[in-house]
């Protein structure tokens, strides 16, 4: 993958479905800060080719969340929205994510580190009405962001994650108000 970064413009020259290349790309989105992203997954050439996530959602968060808010991301995924997130509340604000799939809380605590957010943090747990475990389908590198406890197509593994309420994570914690609870957990919002 051939990326061209010149006055400000970003051009992906090959097509995602390049499998030649696919080490962790330096991206900095136009949100103001960085990921580390892999080319060959689909969500992240959508990225790298425009800078930005979900436009109408990311304007919106962008006027919902202020500085000092503590706010929720169910389903991090990379970190996209757990560091716009981090990035709009500052180190005097929180930002509490969940993801049930192992290799995504590790991108996204990954991209964290690279942004120096500390004020941070990514639980490696699948959100649900109990607690215990449960299984959970983790999706192909091209389309990372469809791992779920439902059944996909064309998943590489089954794997057994822990599963917990939100209000416990929530209570231990000692997190009475959130300004934004942001949920994209590919199906399992029910």
């Amino acid at each position: 993958m051939n990326l061209l970064i010149a006055s400000g413009q970003l051009e992906v020259k090959s097509d995602p479905q390049n499998r030649s290349v696919s080490p962790l790309q330096p991206v900095k989105t136009l949100l103001g800060f960085d990921l580390l992203l892999n080319p060959s997954d689909y969500f992240s050439y959508l990225l790298i080719r425009d800078g930005i996530f979900e436009a109408p959602e990311s304007d919106l968060v962008s006027r919902l969340v202020r500085q000092g808010d503590t706010c929720i991301d169910a389903g991090s995924h990379v970190g996209y929205y757990t560091c716009f997130l981090a990035h709009l509340v500052g180190e005097s604000g929180r930002v509490y994510a969940f993801d049930a799939n192992p290799e995504a809380c590790d991108a996204a605590k990954r991209n964290l580190s690279l942004n120096g957010m500390t004020w941070a943090e990514v639980t490696n747990i699948a959100l649900s009405d109990h607690e215990g475990s449960l299984s959970f389908h983790v999706s192909s590198d091209e389309q990372t962001g469809l791992s779920s406890v439902g059944l996909i197509p064309n998943f590489k593994k089954t794997i057994n994650v822990p599963c917990g309420r939100l209000e416990t994570s929530l209570d231990n914690r000692g997190i009475n108000h959130v300004r934004l609870l942001k949920i994209d957990v590919e199906g399992s919002e029910e």
